[in-house]
């Protein structure tokens, strides 16, 4: 039964690739990313002489906060949207089968319950547990704040190469 649970989450998080509509806090934050590397690129490309280390730099050092607050808020959003989203077929009243079959199904109703009560933070994209939640899977994800990060997003990565270029050169007053 356990193995079809955690078969069940992974599954859901392979599900938070999925394409949804920015909201106004996933823009936001995206927003102060696109920021943080705009206007710091000159700076960095006049340090670093390669283009792929200023990219590098720029999305994994100097503007990292800002990359990571928007990519934890679109993979939980995401998730949460997900499980949100799925069937409830858990039910706690069941009576049948071992006590510690039972005591697993009132522990996935909980974490059911908890996951329709959950949020994400618009500033920071980490997950938040409500009071209630006090068990199962759900609670231990929720707990943690996000799930594992995944890769950063490709938009920045291309945002930062794009300023480091655009910085070059106008630095040194070629054409592209």
């Amino acid at each position: 039964m356990r193995l079809i649970v955690f078969g069940a989450v992974a599954a859901l998080v392979g599900c938070q690739a999925m394409a949804a509509e920015p909201d106004a806090a996933e823009a936001h934050l995206k927003s102060l990313a696109l920021d943080c590397i705009n206007s710091h690129a000159a700076e960095v490309e006049r340090l670093e002489p390669s283009l792929s280390g200023a990219t590098t730099f720029l999305v994994s050092s100097l503007c990292s906060a800002q990359v990571a607050a928007h990519d934890r808020y679109v993979t939980n959003s995401r998730l949460l949207a997900t499980m949100r989203s799925s069937p409830s077929v858990i039910d706690p009243g069941d009576e049948a089968g071992t006590n510690s079959e039972k005591q697993l199904r009132m522990q996935m109703a909980r974490a059911q319950a908890a996951w329709q009560s959950a949020s994400v933070d618009p500033v920071t994209g980490e997950l938040k547990a409500p009071p209630e939640a006090d068990g199962g899977i759900a609670t231990y994800i929720l707990a943690s704040g996000s799930l594992p990060a995944g890769r950063t997003s490709e938009t920045f990565v291309a945002a930062a190469a794009e300023a480091v270029l655009a910085a070059r050169t106008a630095r040194l007053g070629r054409q592209p």
